[in-house]
């Protein structure tokens, strides 16, 4: 024969339902048999008479009081602490305040005080001819200044000539100069040029 197997099937509230039967059951076979020894122990206890009466009565006797006489005994002052001589220490002496020093400061070197350089007079292959002096100065470099510009308008260093002319407070005159040139008229149009290109000044001269 097949065995046949069956599955029960409970929702939550069903197995709850169920677990709460299971324990109240517990609980009532629990009150049933609890009931029952009582009563049981009921009866044997009224068939035998009740608890065996005590043979004799220990009694003790109470102890007697005796007026004792407790001396005072005063007090004994506690010994006073004795005072520890410590060393106190003497304060020290106060220093005077230092006086700060001063910072080092470091001196300013002195600038050197540019010097002016003389004019190096340009090497000319000719002094003959005619020249245009430009600009005439006692500052050299107001001088260098002219040089640098006569350069940039095609008058390389090799055509000026710078000549130096004392003067009568003691100071020098530098008088720049172009050329040579080889006539007058040559000179007069370079000095018109030098005149419309910042050296208002310019004029023929002849060495």
């Amino acid at each position: 024969m097949s065995r046949i197997y069956y599955e029960i099937q409970m929702t939550a509230r069903q197995l709850t339902v169920l677990l709460v039967l299971l324990v109240l059951a517990l609980i009532g076979a629990f009150l049933l048999g609890y009931g029952a020894g009582v009563s049981a122990g009921g009866a044997g206890a009224s068939a035998g008479g009740g608890p065996p009466a005590l043979a004799e009565a220990v009694i003790t006797p109470e102890p007697e009081v005796t007026a004792s006489v407790v001396e005072e005994v005063p007090p004994t002052a506690a010994p006073a602490p004795r005072a520890t001589a410590t060393a106190t220490p003497s304060p020290a002496p106060a220093r005077a305040p230092a006086t700060p020093r001063p910072e080092a400061t470091a001196t300013p070197k002195p600038r050197p005080t540019a010097t002016p350089k003389a004019v190096p007079a340009p090497m000319v292959p000719k002094r003959e001819g005619f020249w245009v002096q430009v600009l005439a100065a006692t500052h050299p470099e107001a001088i260098e200044k002219a040089r640098k510009n006569l350069v940039k308008l095609d008058f390389p260093e090799s055509h000026q000539w710078v000549v130096p002319t004392p003067t009568a407070e003691g100071g020098v005159l530098h008088k720049l100069r172009i050329g040579p040139f080889p006539d007058r008229a040559s000179a007069e149009r370079v000095a018109v040029r030098m005149r419309n290109s910042g050296f208002p000044d310019a004029w023929v001269v002849v060495p």
